[in-house]
């Protein structure tokens, strides 16, 4: 079983968290006005990403406060 998360590790986790939101929310309603499923209609396209990366962030600051590791499972599919 995975160890808690310590205070750290929550921030980290709640950061990436938060700067996804801000990403899509930026994306979707202020820059390209494209409902959810357009923006991550991106994601099919190669090459760099912002929202691609915002949700690796994400998927490494969980996997390191729960203690997984990157091959035992991937946390999103994109």
């Amino acid at each position: 079983m995975a160890a808690e998360p310590d205070a750290k590790q929550i921030r980290s986790l709640a950061d990436a968290a938060c700067a996804l939101r801000a990403l899509r929310r930026r994306e979707i309603t202020r820059d390209n006005g494209w409902s959810l499923r357009e923006l991550y209609r991106t994601l099919e396209t190669p090459g760099q990403n912002r929202l691609r990366h915002a949700h690796a962030a994400l998927d490494s600051a969980v996997r390191a406060a729960y203690g997984i590791k990157e091959k035992e499972i991937h946390l999103h599919s994109c």
